[in-house]
């Protein structure tokens, strides 16, 4: 075994450029598998240990205030027997806008506070609130890249402000996500808390009650469907809520939020699942590169080292005893760099962990995992020495006689492809195209790197581009990105359709109503929306059939279609409370709210089952030239009480997370994709002059200078690379739509929304272009120290 071992030893010295390359990608494609599969699989742990850790609730229900409405959902929660734990939290919930002291424009967006001197045992703040008072404010988690303990935060409420010290940061499994709920949830002391109400909650709107509620033992054990209980316990509130209206026309108490945990706690990794699955899979691409890099090196040397080949098989060396010696040299290079590039994955691991704080709002609460760990490095090397075996393949294919000869042939019968004397090229072009025409299996690999590399780089690029459009991402959630949001009633609206900087505007509003369908048994809660006109949503198409016009119409988003096995032309039936209706389900659309589990319908539609809406949120679309200052100087004069708020900046607040997650990501391939370049076309080139020493010794004493050699150095693999790139612009131009439908498939996304600006398929093109001849030109200045006049002289 020894011997074995002292060969590859040797070998790996004669191979020390391509050993260096093989061990660098080893180890950025190790580092990064660890990194992303350890996140991948502890995020489910990061979420459950802070649910533990804060006693948070299983089901939860937010309702507008009302004394006999709490009371019932404190009735029916209390009352239900798969539930042994409740607790009511008062809240705030406002529109707020906000940011640091010396901030010029400050940020909307929507906030509920709560009072940390509350006792609060369910969905507890993570941190301790004891010694806190006055001004101090716990601010989530996810806040903390931008507002650091000590710091004041600025909060302004219509024209009230508030500076607040930041005194912590506040963990929470419900409100983590922007994909959750959409709110942000802040501690403050019942001072300020008090200060708040009584300046900006006089018509009590903005009063929320929280129910939280714990699932028994039992029904944990017995996993029962929290959606299950919850629609029970909603259908019966609803119920009871028609008949006590009857009574009390102006009762207020409706459900504002129905949800439970583990549609929370699924959408709440939905985001950084998706960004890791990205990382892992160019990490993998990378694993192949790497193979197939130190393949194309394996079959240099091999052909280079035919006379050593043939010499140790005259002494007794069987194939299978070569090939032996290959693995032993590759293994111990893989083991090494994968044990090297996890250990570097742990290490920065923790520091890394901001990628879930911005993508799920919570910290990395993981210990490193060894067995991972171990997983990962033993997994790549047994990878690799299977494909060793492959490769070695190679020694098999070539005969002792032409091993001694030196691999070389009279004559290779091949076509004399762009020949000197009709090739209207110059030169170094004319060598480069015979290069790769004339040896074209041999550039097979480098093309082959070049196609992954352009279709991944496309791929990133255009999600960036796709993403980096709010359009787009409004339309993924099925929201139109208006300027305004107000909410009131029919009157207030005709005024501001009327005011002359207004465009267009439509209402809205929202509910959870019971569906089932004849091919189901049980009914699914969905999160409903209706509207005053739907066909002034631009961006709520439908991808199958149309949108719903009349009152006995309804489009359902695609899973919540799965969930009751219906499509286009099939008939539902829609409860609330004691009202039940049926409706023809006209279109299907796709939508990341609510996990695709969304009904839409005509206001009149959803007026048949709820009963009249007396205010709806009216969505204003302002004329080009206007601004929301524009709008607002025009409409408080009459309005001073209604609040405006600016959708756009609001909206901001949650799709900004995405942009800046999916631009990060597209950085960071592009990043991993120069540096994969530059090590494979170093690799290529340094191969290439070796190779070719001394015929560039031949050519540089026959009259060529230097820098003509460097140029034709650098342009002899250019065609490969350029055809590598064009085959990658094919592959991701087929490919694309259907990668990212795969991404999205978990909301039942049928066709994906992405598309990618010719800019980037310019932008992918100059990078590994760029960098294939950066690289090339930098190694080829080696030819500068070649002497012809010592050469001779050379054996």
């Amino acid at each position: 075994m020894y011997r074995f071992f002292f060969i590859a030893k040797n070998n790996m010295k004669k191979q020390k450029s391509d050993m260096k390359t093989f061990f660098v990608m080893i180890l950025l494609s190790a580092m990064l598998i660890f990194i992303s599969m350890s996140f991948i699989s502890g995020i489910p742990n990061v979420i459950d240990s802070v649910h533990k850790e804060t006693n948070g609730p299983e089901v939860l229900y937010m309702l507008y205030s009302g004394e006999e409405a709490e009371a019932k959902m404190t009735e029916l929660l209390k009352g239900c027997e798969n539930i042994n734990e409740v607790e009511i939290t008062d809240s705030l919930g406002l529109s707020v806008k906000y940011g640091h002291t010396k901030d010029k424009q400050l940020t909307e967006s929507t906030f509920q506070f709560v009072s940390y001197d509350q006792d609060i045992k369910v969905e507890k703040p993570s941190l301790d609130t004891k010694g806190l008072r006055g001004k101090d404010i716990v601010l989530p988690v996810s806040m903390s890249t931008s507002y650091k303990i000590g710091e004041t935060i600025r909060i302004k409420i219509n024209d009230n402000v508030y500076d607040l010290k930041v005194a912590g940061y506040n963990e929470d499994s419900i409100y983590c996500s922007p994909l959750n709920l959409g709110i942000t949830l802040c501690y403050i002391s019942d001072s300020v808390y008090k200060d708040i109400d009584f300046e900006n909650n006089s018509s009590g709107y903005a009063t929320v009650k929280v129910f939280k509620a714990k699932l028994t033992k039992e029904a944990i054990r017995r996993n029962l469907e929290i959606q299950g209980i919850m629609d029970s316990i909603t259908s019966e509130y609803n119920t009871w809520l028609d008949t006590y209206r009857i009574d009390h026309p102006g009762a207020t108490g409706g459900i504002m939020v129905d949800v439970p945990y583990d549609m929370l706690r699924g959408s709440a990794m939905i985001l950084p699942y998706m960004f890791l699955g990205i990382i892992c899979a160019f990490a993998i691409i990378m694993f192949i590169i790497a193979m197939v890099v130190i393949h194309f090196s394996v079959k240099n040397f091999i052909i280079t080292n035919m006379k050593n080949t043939a010499i140790m098989e005259a002494a007794g060396y069987t194939v299978n005893e070569l090939i032996a010696i290959l693995v032993v040299q590759l293994v111990s290079v893989a083991l090494v760099a994968s044990a090297v590039g996890v250990m570097i994955g742990a290490l920065l691991i923790g520091k890394l962990g901001v990628i879930i704080v911005i993508t799920m709002g919570l910290s990395w609460n993981q210990a490193v995992s060894m067995d991972l760990a171990l997983g990962v490095a033993l997994g790549l090397c047994l990878i690799v020495t299977g494909l060793t075996f492959l490769i070695g393949s190679d020694y098999s294919k070539t005969t002792v006689l032409e091993a001694l000869r030196g691999g070389v042939n009279a004559h290779n019968f091949k076509k004399n492809f762009f020949p000197f004397e009709k090739s209207a090229f110059p030169v170094a072009i004319t060598l480069s195209l015979k290069e790769t025409f004339g040896r074209f299996k041999s550039n097979v690999g480098v093309i082959f790197i070049m196609m992954v590399l352009m279709a991944s780089t496309i791929l990133s690029l255009g999600s960036a581009d796709t993403f980096s459009s709010n359009d787009s991402l409004m339309k993924m959630v099925g929201f139109d990105y208006a300027d305004i949001s107000v909410y009131c009633d029919e009157a207030m609206a005709q005024y501001v359709s009327a005011m002359p900087m207004v465009k267009r505007l439509y209402g809205e509003t929202n509910a959870s109503f019971l569906y089932t369908s004849k091919k189901v048994n049980k009914e699914r809660n969905f999160n409903t929306r209706g509207f005053s006109d739907i066909t002034q949503n631009q961006n709520l198409s439908p991808i199958e059939g149309r949108l719903p016009l009349h009152d006995n119409e309804v489009m359902l988003a695609t899973n919540a279609a799965k969930m009751l096995k219906v499509s286009v032309g099939d008939v539902v039936s829609v409860k609330n409370g004691n009202t039940e209706e049926s409706y023809l389900v006209t279109g299907l659309c796709q939508v990341m709210n609510n996990m695709g589990q969304m009904g839409y319908m005509s206001l009149e539609g959803f007026e048949k089952i709820s009963g009249h809406q007396n205010m709806l949120s009216y969505m204003v679309f302002l004329k080009d030239g206007y601004t929301i200052d524009d709008f607002k100087e025009v409409f408080l004069k009459d309005y001073p009480d209604v609040e405006v708020t600016d959708f756009k900046q609001a909206a901001e607040g949650t799709i900004g997370v995405v942009k800046s997650g999916v631009k990060a990501v597209a950085v960071l391939i592009a990043f991993l994709t120069a540096i994969i370049v530059a090590f494979v076309e170093s690799l290529i080139i340094k191969t290439q002059i070796t190779r070719s020493w001394r015929d560039l010794g031949v050519s540089k004493a026959l009259g060529y200078t230097s820098k003509q050699l460097i140029i034709q150095t650098m342009l002899s693999n250019m065609p490969s690379v350029l055809i590598g790139c064009v085959l990658g612009i094919i592959v991701a131009a087929g490919s694309s739509e259907k990668v990212m439908s795969i991404l999205f498939s978990v909301f039942g996304f049928k066709k994906s929304i992405f598309y990618v600006n010719f800019s980037s398929y310019i932008l992918a093109t100059l990078l590994i272009l760029g960098i294939a001849l950066l690289t090339a030109g930098l190694i080829g200045k080696r030819i500068k120290t070649l002497e012809p006049v010592k050469m001779i002289t050379e054996e």
